[in-house]
This record gives structure tokens, sequence and C-alpha cells, in this order.
């Protein structure tokens, strides 16, 4: 994928591999890669069916979970050239990536960005995101538990959701993966389970079996489920339980 990735000379094309890197286990190669390819294409880039380039691209940031890819990010932000509108849009796209990566450490400068680039909804998510952090910290456990609280699989709070599963994904380790694995049936949120899955997927470079094992038994009962939202909804997971079966050989 990175060979293809540095021949490729069509936007579109190059723009749709570099958004796959991510789902590979993160290595200071593929990270340099992907960003070779992020600046290489034009803001007015697309990808069918008509999604700009660069948005996709920023949102798929995220999955490497490394925030010191911050900087970056901001950086790309305000030095991206193109279409008022269309670098706004990038801009706000940027912010919420930012604020999904960002570590207590990292605070300040996300809200300097937000106050530049954010509106009322940036704002926003900033704000919860600052309340997670503080109560948090560096603990993953503490994420583990906001990732699954009920009032965080509400629509209205379900940024705090994400925001807890990057956080547990960043700081935590095997045994927060396996943790995660034990909440899913309490994460009934579309986009918060999401992150769930990639946060077991990134805690989980080299496969695991028993991960493996578990998530099978959850994807098996929910597609007898006769709640076929509950089938739909592990669409994401069962992605990952294959990419950890292919890891674990």
């Amino acid at each position: 994928m990175l060979e293809a990735l540095k021949t490729e000379e069509d936007d579109a094309t190059k723009a749709i591999i570099a958004r796959e890197l991510p789902k590979l286990p993160a290595t200071a190669e593929s990270t340099a890669a992907f960003k070779a390819a992020y600046e290489s294409l034009p803001l007015d880039a697309q990808i069918p069916p008509g999604v700009p380039a660069l948005d996709s691209l920023t949102e798929a940031a995220g999955q490497f979970f490394d925030p010191s890819m911050i900087d970056w990010l901001l950086e790309r932000a305000e030095k991206t050239k193109g279409d008022a509108s269309d670098k706004k849009a990038l801009q706000q796209a940027v912010l919420i990536t930012v604020t999904k990566l960002a570590k207590p450490d990292q605070l300040a400068t996300v809200k300097r960005a937000a106050q530049k680039y954010g509106s009322d909804l940036e704002k926003g998510l900033v704000a919860s995101a600052e309340s997670l952090l503080k109560a948090c910290g560096d603990r993953a456990a503490c994420y583990v538990e906001a990732l699954q609280k009920p009032e965080n699989q509400d629509r209205k709070n379900q940024f705090v959701g994400i925001k807890a599963g990057y956080m547990a994904a960043i700081f935590g380790n095997e045994q927060t993966r396996d943790e995660i694995v034990s909440r899913l049936d309490s994460i009934e949120n579309a986009a918060v389970r999401f992150v769930a899955a990639q946060a077991i997927d990134r805690l989980s470079p080299k496969g695991a079996k028993t991960a493996v094992e578990r998530l099978n038994a959850i994807i098996e009962k929910n597609a007898k489920s006769p709640d076929r939202d509950k089938a739909l909804g592990d669409a994401p997971l069962k992605q990952v339980m294959y990419r950890l079966q292919a890891r674990s050989g």
C-alpha cells in the first residue's frame, strides 16, 4: 500500500489509498506517507461520491490515535490554500479531529484553535472535551467508564463518548482493550460504538485471539437479535475482528 501511494498520481486514488493507512498498525513510515499524500492534494480534490478528499483524510487522521499529529494538522489548516469556504470547512474538520486527539496538556492549543476556526458547534465540542479531560487526566480506566455511560449514548452527549474512546486508545493498553470489549453491550450509540471498535483495533497491533473470540460471540448474538440495528451496528466491529484475526496468525 505504501509503495502504491508513492507512485500514484491520480488525486482521488491517492486519497483513497491514504485513507486506508490508519487501519494498519501505525509506523513512522505509514504516518509519514499519510502526511505526504495529504500535503500533495489540492483543496478541491474529491473522492467518490463527491466528498472533499482533505476533509475525509482529516477525519481519517484521527484513527492513528496519535496526539503528536495535532500541530501538523493545525499547520495544514492554516497553510492549505484554496477557496475560502472550502478552507473554512477544512479548518472546522481539523478542529474536530484535534479535539478528539488532544491530551490534557494540549488542551490550550486546541482552545486557541477553536477561537480561531470554530463555530458555536465546535466550541461546544471543545468544552465537552475539556470537562472530560479534567475529570480523567491520563487514566484509561476513567475513559472506559465514560465510553459506556448511558448518558453518553444519547445523541446530544455522544461526543463525550467519542472523545472517551480516543483517550482510552491513547492512554490504554491490552487490559484497556479487554475492558472495552467487556463493555460493548453497554455502548449502543452507533458513533460511539464505531470509535470503541477503532480503539480495540488500535490496542491490538499484534492481534488478540481472545478478543477475536469475544467479539465473534457478540457479533453472533446480535445477528440473532430481533433488533436489526444491533446487527447493523456491528459492521465496524466485524471489520476490526477480521483485522485482529489476520494479525493473530
